[in-house]
């Protein structure tokens, strides 16, 4: 994470859960990790699509958690995961926000193309497409972010 980088409490939180996750996988920090820490954020948000689309989120993030597996020779920050903090950091620019919130976090994780992101949201039942919509139908007057509609402008794939 780069130290100009201003994430709210939660995307901050979801950052450290990420990287947390994969170290003690012995894995690369990439998008599942991400995932892991977006499930055990305790933002409103991301909480509610998850809770409403993959059911319990602390229970997804533990069975992510369990199968990270130390498959990769570089512990180095992945090309898919910078993407993302880079366009959730976009997303909160554009919308003229002074931090990138945990919204537009899951709505750039997303929106990054990742087989493995993929791969783990099949694993659980679920898709981008599934969570775009549900996050779209959400909206940003249902969570008080009227200001801001970038993190539920995600493409469903």
């Amino acid at each position: 994470m780069r130290a100009s980088a201003r994430w709210d409490d939660a995307a901050a939180r979801a950052i450290s859960d990420a990287e947390a996750a994969a170290g003690a996988a012995g894995t690369q920090v990439a998008t599942v990790p991400l995932l892991v820490g977006l499930l055990r954020a305790r933002d409103p948000v991301a909480r509610r699509v998850f809770s409403e689309v993959l059911g319990d989120p602390e229970a997804a993030a533990d069975r992510l958690a369990e199968a990270l597996s130390s498959g990769r020779t570089s512990l180095a920050l992945s090309r898919h995961y910078v993407d993302v903090l880079a366009a959730a950091k976009a997303r909160a620019k554009a919308a003229g926000s002074p931090l990138a919130h945990a919204a537009h976090l899951l709505a750039a994780l997303l929106d990054v193309q990742s087989t493995a992101l993929d791969d783990a949201l099949a694993w659980l039942g679920s898709d981008r497409k599934a969570l775009c919509a549900r996050l779209g139908e959400i909206g940003p007057e249902a969570l008080g972010m009227r200001d801001d509609p970038s993190a539920f402008a995600a493409q469903p794939r």
